[in-house]
């Protein structure tokens, strides 16, 4: 179903979007999920600092009301965001799943090349309009 990742990406905007069990956050931290953006950070051959120079842009996902049904929230990474503005009809778009194992995490992406695209369609129905490219909504 999924796999560790552990190829090097290459660097062009793109939007990445990480997907996240909310019972594996419930009582969560900034630090998780810093901890969370440092595992795709490492895998693709980047530095947090990049997001600290302005490089990249982040959007977390909230956590819905107790009386909605939430299995999972996102974390979008507008990667290159200086380099917009982007079509998002053309903008390539990258789904990984963040797993808590242990005391650590681990970084997964989905073998099934139509499950995948399944779901990033879903999940783009909401992120392209929720979260515009390198800013929030006003």
């Amino acid at each position: 179903m999924a796999t560790a990742v552990f190829q090097k990406l290459p660097r062009q905007p793109k939007r990445v979007i990480l997907q996240l069990r909310v019972d594996q956050f419930i009582d969560c931290l900034q630090n998780d999920f810093e901890e969370a953006i440092e595992k795709y950070f490492v895998v693709s051959g980047r530095s947090m600092s990049e997001i600290h120079l302005g490089r990249h842009f982040i959007h977390i996902e909230p956590f819905q009301s107790d009386d909605v049904p939430q299995k999972y929230f996102h974390i979008v990474l507008d990667l290159e965001q200086s380099q917009g503005p982007v079509a998002f009809c053309t903008l390539p778009h990258e789904l990984f799943h963040i797993r808590r194992v242990g005391k650590g995490m681990q970084l997964l992406k989905t073998n099934n090349q139509l499950i995948a695209e399944n779901l990033l369609s879903k999940i783009r129905s909401y992120t392209d309009e929720l979260y515009p490219w390198g800013s929030t909504r006003v």
